[in-house]
């Protein structure tokens, strides 16, 4: 989330888009939460790629 409150990535693995072909796992983008396909992530990947977008 931003300073605002907003969403910016949301990783998710709840059953609700079983289209995607990584079901369960996906994640939502943007404060309208868009979902998208995604590999599962461990923490330790999730932190790095919040650390590498907070340096951009």
């Amino acid at each position: 989330m931003d300073a605002t409150n907003q969403t910016v990535f949301r990783w998710d693995n709840t059953t609700h888009f079983p289209q995607f072909n990584t079901f369960p796992f996906h994640r939502h983008t943007g404060p309208d939460e868009i979902p998208e396909s995604f590999p599962m992530v461990t923490f330790e990947e999730t932190l790095q790629f919040i650390a590498d977008t907070l340096i951009q």
